[in-house]
């Protein structure tokens, strides 16, 4: 049987105290992809449990930004938001269907600790997907902010660093950002006669110190590594769960 000790380090099902399980909690990589959808989550739910299990034996206190509403309250919770939002712009959703399956991926990524840190929603202009982000913000409350990337880009400057560094960057008060329209900012923006690239700072930081982020982009994950360098691309490749959004615009 073993001492508790060594019990409690063989036991698969260990979770690290107040941390986050799962192999992207820790900034290491993804599992190796095997073949096949099953084999792929096997690997990935072996890993995180190996991962887990280090955590727990020292102790690890991360903060886990997962929340603790049952999922399916979360599922109508942000559908009914997307619901409204729409309403608020005078069109209706179109497809609830196919709506409820973008919204059902959102409502996982908020309530299930075993999903990544990031949320990277993409697809063409004016499909839903800052729709979709406002209703993943009215969920989360005063947890997060939200800004366009165009406002990311004036806080940087010298409209109000202090905001940019403390909430922006660090989350300090706010630990969840929630970013629109990533790619229709310019790259690089000048602060007090330096040159900065807030997307590429928010992805760096918010990596470091494992913090949540969820964006909207038109730009695929090849066209972010094209924009704003292969490492960024990497990273929210690694960190983020991602939901397509497809269909013809609302506009």
């Amino acid at each position: 049987a073993g001492t508790p000790s060594a019990r409690r380090r063989s036991s698969p099902t260990t979770k690290a105290r107040g941390g986050r399980s799962g192999p992207h909690r820790c900034g290491i990589g993804k599992p190796p992809s095997l073949p096949g959808n099953a084999e792929e989550k096997k690997a990935q739910m072996e890993t995180s449990q190996a991962v887990a299990s280090i955590l727990a034996k020292w102790n690890t206190n991360r903060p886990l930004y997962k929340f603790k509403t049952s999922y399916d309250e979360a599922r109508e919770t942000v559908f009914s938001r997307y619901e409204y939002n729409c309403a608020l712009r005078g069109v209706l959703v179109r497809d609830e269907g196919i709506v409820r399956a973008y919204t059902d991926k959102a409502a996982r990524w908020l309530t299930d600790a075993s999903t990544r840190p990031w949320l990277f929603i993409i697809g063409p202009v004016g499909t839903g997907k800052s729709t979709l982000l406002r209703a993943v913000k009215n969920f989360i409350g005063t947890r997060g902010i939200m800004h366009s990337a165009l406002d990311i880009n004036g806080y940087a400057k010298e409209d109000d660093p202090y905001y940019y560094r403390e909430h922006i960057l660090a989350g300090t008060d706010c630990p969840f950002l929630l970013l629109d329209d990533v790619g229709q900012e310019t790259i690089e923006v000048k602060s007090y006669g330096n040159s900065i690239n807030p997307f590429v700072e928010i992805v760096t930081k918010r990596y470091d110190w494992q913090k949540p982020l969820a964006i909207t982009s038109n730009l695929s994950l090849a066209e972010i590594g094209n924009r704003y360098g292969e490492r960024v691309a990497d990273r929210v490749r690694e960190m983020a769960e991602v939901i397509t959004i497809k269909g013809n615009s609302y506009r």
